[in-house]
C-alpha cells in the first residue's frame, strides 16, 4: 500500500520553491529540507532488509511541479517514486536507522529546462541523471545509476552529483561532488566541474571539459558549474568554501591550477550550497545622502550612495533658499564609495544628484545645509 498525497499543495505549503519561466510559469523545485516522507508497506520479501522487519517504512518522496502563474493552474507534475525504483540508490535503507525511520532513497536536488520542453532531474543519491517527457511524464533516458542507458568513457562517471545542466550541442554540465554517502565517508573521486559529450547514437557519455582544484577538494554535498557568458565556467565548491572562475579549456585532476582565473575561500566556516557570478545591478529604494561642511573658506559636500552600482557621477546643486536650488558643479566623476564635491557657492543649502554613465539622473538627495 502506498499512501501519497495527489492533490498538489499550495507553493510555500508543499515544501516546493519556485522559480519563474519565460512563459510566465513558474517550475517548482524540490526544497532538500521540506521534501515530504511517503509511507508504503515493506512487508513483502523483496522490502528493503530494515524497514522489511516492522513492515512499514518511509521513504522521502520529491515531485517536480509546474504552475501557471496567472491562473495557478498546475500544468505539470512528475513524481519520482511513481518511475524509478527506490532500491537502485546507493544510500541503503538501513541509513533510514540513522535518519529518524526515513530512507532518502532519491535526494533531487536540480532541474533543468531544455530546448524543446523537455526537464532534466538530478537524483544526488541515485548517482543519475533522468531526461523526462513534458508530454508523457515517461524517462526517456537516465544517465548514470544502475541502469543507465549510457556507457561511459574514461573519467566521465559520477557519484552523488549536483546542479545537472543541459548544455548546446548535446552536451550536459555538473557538479561531480565525487564524495560522499556521509559527511566523513570515503570518497569515490574528487569534486571538479564536469562536462560531458553525449552520443545519443552509441549511448556513450565521454569527458569534454573537467574543472579541478588545487588543492584537491572532496565535497560531500551541493555544489555547482556555471557557464558564463565568455565561455568560462564558475564552479562552487559546496560544502568546501571555494568557489572558482576557468577559462573553458579547463584542467585535469593532477593539473588544478591550470586554466584558473580566479579563485577565492569564504572565511571560517562559511560555505553556500551554490556559488554564482552575474552582472549584479543595484538600485537602492532610498535616495542618496549629502553632508555640507565648511572648509577654509569653501565648502566641501560630500556625496555618497550606498549600494548603487549605476552611479558614475554627480551633480551639484546649491541656493539661498531650499526650494531655488541651481547646478553649481556639472559632472563630477564618482571616487570611491564618498565623493568630495568642493564648491565656492555660499548655499547655505545644498543637494547631490546622481548621474550615470550617459549623465542621466539616477536619484537625488535631499535638501542639507552648510555646517561649520
Amino acid at each position: 500500500m502506498l499512501l501519497h498525497l495527489r492533490q498538489p499543495l499550495p507553493p510555500g505549503q508543499n515544501g516546493f520553491r519556485p522559480s519563474r519561466l519565460p512563459s510566465g510559469r513558474a517550475r517548482i523545485h524540490p526544497d532538500p529540507q521540506r521534501n515530504r516522507t511517503v509511507h508504503r508497506d515493506q512487508a513483502g520479501p523483496h522490502g528493503p532488509q530494515p524497514l522489511r522487519r516492522s513492515g512499514y517504512g518511509a521513504i522521502l518522496d520529491s515531485e517536480v511541479q509546474e504552475v501557471d502563474l496567472a491562473t495557478g493552474e498546475l500544468v505539470f507534475s512528475w513524481d519520482i517514486l511513481d518511475h524509478v525504483d527506490p532500491t537502485e540508490s546507493e544510500v541503503p535503507a538501513s541509513d533510514a536507522s540513522s535518519s529518524g525511520g526515513v530512507w532518502d532513497a532519491y535526494h533531487m536536488n536540480s532541474i533543468d529546462e531544455g530546448p524543446h520542453g523537455e526537464v532534466l532531474v538530478s537524483a544526488r543519491n541515485m548517482w543519475a541523471a533522468y531526461d523526462i517527457s513534458r508530454r508523457t511524464g515517461r524517462i526517456r533516458w537516465q544517465l548514470g545509476g544502475k541502469k543507465s542507458d549510457f556507457t561511459f568513457g574514461p573519467n566521465a562517471d559520477f557519484y552523488w552529483q549536483h546542479d545537472v545542466r543541459f548544455r548546446p550541442e548535446g552536451r550536459i554540465s555538473m557538479f561531480d561532488d565525487g564524495c560522499c554517502s556521509q559527511p566523513d565517508g570515503t570518497p569515490e573521486q574528487q569534486s571538479h566541474g564536469l562536462i560531458l559529450n553525449l552520443n545519443f547514437a552509441r549511448r556513450r557519455a565521454t569527458v569534454h571539459k573537467t574543472y579541478y582544484h588545487a588543492p584537491p577538494l572532496y565535497s560531500a554535498s551541493q555544489g555547482n558549474t556555471q557557464a558564463l557568458p565568455n565561455g568560462n565556467q564558475f564552479i562552487g565548491w559546496g560544502q568546501n568554501s571555494y568557489y572558482s572562475e576557468y577559462a573553458y579549456p579547463g584542467n585535469s585532476q593532477n593539473n588544478g591550477s591550470q586554466s584558473l582565473l580566479y579563485d577565492a575561500k569564504m572565511p571560517g566556516s562559511n560555505i553556500s550550497y551554490r556559488a554564482f557570478r552575474n552582472q549584479w545591478v543595484g538600485r537602492p529604494y532610498y535616495p542618496p545622502s549629502a553632508a555640507a561642511r565648511a572648509r577654509g573658506g569653501h565648502g566641501v559636500v560630500y556625496a555618497s550612495w550606498n549600494g548603487s552600482t549605476e552611479t558614475r557621477g554627480w551633480q551639484l546643486l546649491a541656493g539661498p533658499r531650499p526650494h531655488s536650488l541651481r547646478v553649481v558643479r556639472g559632472r563630477v566623476p564618482r571616487t570611491g564609495f564618498e565623493t568630495a564635491l568642493a564648491t565656492a557657492n555660499r548655499g547655505p543649502y545644498f543637494q547631490v544628484r546622481a548621474l550615470d554613465a550617459h549623465g542621466r539622473g539616477l536619484g537625488t538627495s535631499r535638501v542639507v545645509t552648510l555646517t561649520r
